[in-house]
This record gives structure tokens, sequence and C-alpha cells, in this order.
């Protein structure tokens, strides 16, 4: 089992950099203002990146709702009997619930699956049987599962997800007492307080939500759960549902589909699955915005965010037809709309608007390649406040060489050097500067071993950081590859990929330094 859930986890395809540069490409030259379209452009070149298609589309969409009981639910951590698992799952394959009714009513087809009701439902041979186990065990009193039987779920779910066919996949639940569950996952990956991310759930007086949070606490003493290890964590404190919604992200990024996260309860599961692949975090889209305390934390760590925010909280995966339609507009924009070109317009216009806008330049090569050559040499005409990102630790005498030799180099250019080893957008840098950021693989190194952050987390940080930059030019390590001897280099090097992919995207030019020559793979320089 643990084999196959290696296998699985390796057969997630990186993030396509270079067809999202293409669509990126083709944004910027469609008859409209600069970012007129706002999020909607952002998502055509995501899908781009996604699909591996430069103009991606979206036809059909499939919810994927997974059932389960959990035993927590005797301890009164809900305000509805355990009972309604079973009869919505059987409504839910009658149009008969809120998501299904609205997926019906926008043409998108949902699927059932019971991983873990405590009935049988084999007599509806339209919810689709991969029943674990009679429910989850009572978390305060024991482990949810055993690792196996977790496991055996994330592997069902993977392969529900890998069989679709439809172009954009949604991933919901059914379960009675996952927001109790779902909270005392997030509080074990994140090492978080229960209180801070439990919420009334689908309806709680105070007493109510005092003994949730009672027998989530009480389930993390009993249990301690590994929050480096998301198996471990599924087992011991989470549910058949959460786990088997896991394994349907890993399955939906494995055939290049975008997934859509609905609330809480769907993104605690792309969260664990983020974390045993960072690559699936690439194919991930966040539909509403949960009103559970929890939710807000959660998609950070997934480095995303909500498309809308309804105050939905109903679960079943009811946002996820809502975000297919918004996913729909936004390739019917990038796809169907006339370049300046194709308009006969003459875009001179916005020439002064184009200017302004902050420019990102990506510059990568291996090692000895000349990329810290070349960057420095973008900036060698540019006038006023220039800073110099230096991020290599001095934990060496031979790091401390070189980064008094890197510090003597630029000083020609007119750098103010600032060290920041750890976060770059809180460096002070002054509003619209240019800035070199040397490099982003150091930065990410330090990062992941000694604060634990996610490749995600690194680039939203860098995110942040472009937004104050007039230019900013990140250089960063290419060509690594994962050799199977040591797993924290391997997830570093995996990290890294998927570090980069990120930046290419967010890049207005991308440059390979390939024996000391540029090769231009994205816009203009």
């Amino acid at each position: 089992m643990e084999e196959k859930l290696k296998k699985i986890i390796s057969s997630v395809p990186a993030f396509d950099a270079a067809a999202a540069g293409i669509a990126y490409a083709r944004e910027a030259s469609l008859a409209k203002p600069p970012r007129s379209l706002g999020v909607l452009e952002d998502l055509a070149v995501k899908l781009a990146g996604m699909t591996g298609r430069a103009l991606p589309e979206i036809k059909s969409g499939r919810v994927l709702v997974f059932a389960a009981d959990n035993g927590v639910v005797s301890k009164g951590v809900s305000s509805a009997p355990q009972s309604v698992t079973a009869a919505q799952t059987v409504n839910l394959t009658r149009g008969l619930t809120g998501a299904s009714a609205i997926a019906r009513a926008r043409g998108y087809a949902l699927t059932v699956c019971d991983v873990g009701v405590c009935a049988d439902l084999s007599r509806f041979p339209e919810i689709i049987n991969k029943k674990t186990a009679f429910g989850a065990r009572d978390i305060t009193e024991g482990a949810a599962m055993t690792r196996e039987e977790c496991i055996k779920t994330i592997i069902s779910g993977f392969e529900l997800a890998a069989s679709q066919t439809e172009d954009v996949l949604g991933i919901g639940e059914m379960g009675i007492g996952n927001t109790t569950t779902s909270a005392a996952v997030l509080s074990a990956l994140c090492g978080v307080s229960p209180e801070s991310v439990t919420g009334r759930g689908g309806g709680l007086t105070d007493e109510g939500l005092s003994r949730k949070i009672s027998a989530i606490k009480a389930a993390l003493e009993v249990n301690s759960p590994d929050g480096r290890d998301p198996v471990d964590v599924l087992s011991k404190v989470g549910g058949f549902d959460i786990a088997a919604m896991c394994g349907a992200y890993l399955g939906t990024a494995s055939i290049r589909r975008p997934a859509v996260i609905d609330g809480f309860i769907s993104a605690v599961a792309a969260l664990c699955a983020a974390r045993l692949c960072p690559g699936v975090s690439d194919y991930l889209i966040c539909s509403h915005r949960s009103v559970e305390p929890g939710y807000d934390l959660c998609v950070r760590e997934l480095g995303a965010r909500p498309l809308f925010d309804l105050e939905m909280r109903l679960g079943e995966g009811s946002g996820c037809p809502i975000a297919f339609d918004i996913l729909k507009a936004a390739c019917a924009a990038h796809n169907g709309m006339a370049t300046f070109t194709d308009a006969k317009i003459d875009d001179s216009y916005l020439a002064p608007i184009r200017a302004e806008s902050a420019r990102v330049i990506l510059v990568s090569g291996e090692n000895g390649s000349g990329k810290s050559r070349f960057a420095e040499g973008l900036f060698e005409k540019i006038p006023g406040k220039k800073y110099y990102l230096a991020t290599m630790r001095s934990v060496t005498p031979e790091n401390e060489k070189r980064i008094k030799k890197h510090i003597a180099a630029r000083a020609h250019i007119g750098f103010e050097t600032v060290e920041a080893p750890l976060s770059v957008s809180d460096a002070g840098i002054q509003p619209g500067a240019a800035v070199l950021l040397e490099d982003a693989s150091n930065l990410l190194a330090n990062c992941v071993f000694e604060k634990g952050l996610s490749d995600s987390e690194v680039f939203e940080d860098i995110k942040r950081l472009s937004d104050k930059c007039r230019l900013l030019v990140i250089v960063t390590i290419s060509g690594l590859e994962p050799q199977g001897k040591d797993a924290a280099t391997d997830g570093y090097i995996r990290a890294l990929s998927g570090l980069n992919a990120r930046i290419s995207y967010l890049a207005d030019a991308c440059v390979n330094m390939q024996n000391g020559a540029p090769c231009v793979t994205k816009g203009e320089i």
C-alpha cells in the first residue's frame, strides 16, 4: 500500500510553465486595457499551465462527492444526527440537495461515492461503493482508522478521480461530524490551537461548540498525530471522507485537470494532498470562501485564494458548479477575444500604462551558467533606487567568501545590499525600486529547512515583493533532478521545481542561461 501511494504521488506531472507563458503572452495581446479582466486573466493562464494547452477549454465538469460517517458524533459535536449522512448521500443522487440541484441546473454531472457510510447502501446502484468500513472510529478514544485503511481510502479517491474525462472536477463531501475531524486534521498539520480553527459547522449552540473543541483537544492528546506525516494525521484524527478527497486531488492532478475546492472540509483535504505532493497545489482552484474559522489559514497554507464569498457553509461540493461557470468565462474570453492585431487596433496608446506596470524577470540556469552575471547586467543602466537582496547564509567560511564576492561585484552598479534569508517581502524595500533577488533557490532552502515552509508560501512572499517593485529580477537554479538518495533533499528539489514554475507564471519574461548564453523562453527583455 505504501509503495502504491508513492507511485501515485510521483504520477503528478509538473505545471506546464511553457503553456502558461504562451497564454500569458496572449492575454497581453488581447484587445482590452491591461488587466481589465482581472482574475479571469489569471485563471486562463493557470488553466493553461495545468492542462498543458495554451488555449484551455472548460466544456464539461463533474462534482465528486465522498460520503462517510464519523464516530466522534457520539460526543455531541454536531447538531444533526448521524442518520442524515446516509439520507443525504441518497438524496445527492436524486438532485434533492443543494450541490446536486445547482450542478443539475448548470448542466454539470455529479458522482456520489460511499467510502464509509454507517449504512448498507448497496440497493442504490447509482452510488459508487468504495466503502472501507462502516464509519470511522471515535477520534477521542483512539485512531479514526488504521494507517492501511487510510491509504486504501486515499487510493480509492485517486482511482475514481483519475478515471474521469470531464474538463474540470470539483471535490465535495457528505458526512455528519466532518467539520470536527477537519478542524482536528488542520490543527495537527499546522500546529495551531483547536479554538483557532473550529467553528459551528452546520449550526451549534455555544455549549455545542465547547463540546466540539473539547473533543478535538482530546483526540489530539489521545492520538498524538505527527504533523509532518499527512497519512498519520488523517488516519488518527481524520475520516474516510477526507482521506478519499485527499486522494481525489492527487488523481485530478495526475490527469492534468483543475481541481476545484469547495469549502472548509474540501480545503483541508486539499492541504493533506499538497503536503503529500507539493505539485498538487498547482492544480487547485478555490471556489467560495467558507465561514469556518480554519478556512483562511488553510488556503493561505495552500497559497490560494477563493474566487467568491457568498457566505456559504453547506458543503457537499455546492460551490464547485458555480466556480465551473467562472472558469468557463475565463476560457471563453481568453480563447475568443480578438488580439489588437486581429481587431486592427493600434495599441500604442497603452504604452504609458504598460511602462508603469511592475516588471518581473526570471533568470534561471545551472550552477556556473552565468545567470548571476546576466541578471546584474539588466541593472547597468537602470536609474533610481536599486536593491540587492542577498539570501545566502553565512554558515561556512566558503559561504562568507562568496557573499563578500557577490556584494563587491555589485558595488559598481549602485546596489544597496539587504540581507533577506527568510523573507523578502518585509525586507524594507522602498516602493518603486528596482530589485535583484539572488537567489530564489537559496531563499527556498532557508525557508524549507529552517521554518518548514512550502514552496507556495515562499512564492507568496516573492509575489508580495513584486507588488512593490518597478523591476524585480529573480535568479534561480534550474536543472536539478531528484536522485532518490535523500528524502529531504529530493523533497527540496521538487519544491524548487514548483517554485520555479510559479515564478515563471508570474514573470513577464523568463531567461534560461545555457552555456553562458541567454535563451528567452517567455516575453521580451
